[in-house]
């Protein structure tokens, strides 16, 4: 098993409702690595045609299942990412969107910025960091982790959410862990007009398309942030928090930052619960 785990450098994970967009940014990817047969990717499709997941092998790297939708919709985002980590082989795993896009020999530098054995998250910055860094710099929105990382949860994102607030669990769990690396040398681009003709790259000002809103309407956020709130008291200690707090008096500050994300987090736990 741990044979077949090395064949690939990496494994790229890539959740999409958009089935002939999906497969031109996979074969962008492929297409912009200095390695294609050393990159498996797995791409995870919403299927009406299915009633459990059904594997399509492109060719020996390049695998497509058909996820089956749930009362006609789709399942989202978290549980097709998951599904498809289920199925790599690297120690090295990426998470890709349809509109997101790397550049000429990116596998090269994931593949050596850090030693992948470890329990490790890499956060790539894209084309829209000026204005992530103002809104949330502790979100890790374009995440590559390790098998060791996986392997610990059993899962890439908290299989509870459905998309939002997916990647603020993610985040609190990476910062609270501190296993986070910073290449900043490595970013990605984030094309939003792939879907709808977008004015700028402010993620503020965006349109959506009907996925997307499904995605991001007020019922699906009021349950990602209730399910965050619910699951912060069992991922984290007492002693933990101590340890987080004495850290973050001698931090640098971009550590600071994390580790009160994660402090306020917990707090925030705190004040619903009173509620």
């Amino acid at each position: 098993m741990e044979k077949m785990q090395n064949k690939f450098n990496i494994s790229i994970v890539h959740p999409t409702c958009r089935p002939e967009i999906a497969r031109e940014t996979r074969e962008k990817w492929f297409d912009l690595s200095s390695d294609p047969d050393s990159i498996e990717y797995l791409l995870c499709i919403d299927s009406d045609c299915t009633r459990s997941p059904e594997t399509r092998t492109i060719k020996e790297n390049s695998i497509e299942f058909l996820y089956p939708l749930t009362g006609g919709k789709s399942v989202g985002p978290v549980q097709k990412v998951n599904f498809a980590s289920q199925h790599s082989m690297s120690n090295c795993i990426l998470f890709a969107a349809d509109d997101l896009s790397p550049y000429k020999n990116w596998d090269y530098e994931i593949k050596n910025c850090t030693n992948w054995d470890n329990d490790v998250v890499l956060r790539i910055p894209d084309n829209t960091e000026e204005i992530q860094q103002k809104l949330h710099p502790y979100l890790i929105v374009n995440p590559v982790i390790s098998r060791k990382r996986y392997e610990k949860f059993g899962y890439f994102y908290h299989p509870d959410f459905y998309g939002n607030f997916s990647d603020n669990f993610f985040s609190f769990l990476a910062h609270k862990d501190n296993v986070v690396v910073d290449e900043k040398n490595i970013v990605f681009y984030h094309d939003q007009n792939k879907y709808i003709l977008q004015s700028n790259d402010n993620p503020i000002g965006r349109k959506l398309d009907k996925f997307q809103w499904e995605m991001h309407n007020t019922n699906s956020y009021k349950k990602g942030f209730n399910k965050f709130i619910e699951l912060i008291p069992h991922h984290i200690t007492k002693e933990e928090i101590e340890k987080l707090f004495e850290e973050s008096l001698f931090a640098n500050e971009k550590r600071k930052k994390n580790i009160l994300f994660v402090l306020n987090s917990v707090n925030l736990y705190k004040n619903e619960d009173l509620k």
